[in-house]
């Protein structure tokens, strides 16, 4: 019982590692104490089946199994994954033979704990990587739509400000680059969220609250989809709206109401 007992913790131990390194030291750190063994070293591979290795732990300390010298002392296993792959290999030193190999299910036991934990790790350190990627893409992203939205929104500041000059602008025309322009601060909105995925993933993400008048916030949900809705011939209105403000984050409240009309819209026929 005992000896199943620290198999057990042992077994749950070795899955503390978080790197290659760290895994392995825990390994040969604790097959060592497990085995009584004078030192225990544990080895990753370079990849599956291919024992080129990356990577060596080694845990030294006493054992009175037998005189260190004694060649006859040494045991080794395979750690071999879940679809059957070599990732690498546990090494006991300095260890009573017979008794290591008395039981022959507790070394394997926990020669497969070893193995599953190099297994998590390699998908640990593949889904970082996968992350990292995805966060730089998003960052060239939100780089590159910056300059032509910038663009965008200058060339309606300028064409408003040239309408209002000229006396008796059409209020249609106004309108119009106005909600370009509003337009163009929604997709500046879009481009931070892409920044947000990132912080989420870093836990720093933040919502901010603040007081929101629930009618601005409606207001402007319908007005973004309001040259859309005109386009396929869908009338857009707002109703009367109590006087209430609300605590939440703006921007993303608005978000909420702006996905809820563009379904609408994508499923409203023309003349709706």
């Amino acid at each position: 019982m005992r000896t199943l007992e620290a198999l057990v913790e042992s077994c749950l131990r070795v899955h503390g590692g978080r790197t290659v390194d760290a895994a392995l030291q825990l390994v040969a750190e604790e097959a060592r104490r497990l085995f009584d063994a004078r030192s225990a070293s544990a080895e990753a591979f370079a990849s599956p089946g291919h024992q080129a290795v990356i990577s060596v732990a080694r845990a030294d300390g006493p054992s009175t199994a037998c005189g260190p010298d004694d060649a006859g002392t040494l045991v080794t296993r395979d750690l071999v994954g879940a679809r059957g792959q070599l990732l690498g290999r546990l090494t006991l030193r300095g260890v009573d033979v017979d008794a290591a190999l008395s039981d022959a299910t507790v070394l394997q036991t926990f020669a497969r704990a070893a193995a599953s934990c190099l297994e998590s790790v390699a998908w640990l350190r593949v889904a970082t990587e996968a992350t990292k990627a995805r966060d730089d893409v998003l960052a060239i992203l939100a780089h590159d739509l910056r300059s032509p939205l910038g663009t965008v929104s200058l060339g309606a500041r300028m064409l408003r400000d040239s309408l209002r000059s000229e006396g008796t602008p059409r209020a249609d025309d106004v309108a119009v680059v106005e909600r370009m322009a509003r337009a163009c601060e929604g997709m500046e909105s879009l481009i931070a969220e892409l920044l947000d995925v990132a912080r989420m993933d870093a836990g720093c993400f933040a919502v901010i609250v603040a007081p929101a008048a629930v009618a601005d916030v409606l207001a402007g949900a319908l007005d973004a989809a309001t040259m859309t809705a005109g386009a396929a011939g869908i009338t857009v209105r707002l109703g009367a709206v109590p006087d209430v403000r609300v605590m939440a984050d703006r921007p993303r409240l608005r978000e909420v109401f702006s996905n809820l009309v563009g379904n609408a819209l994508r499923f409203t026929p023309g003349g709706g």
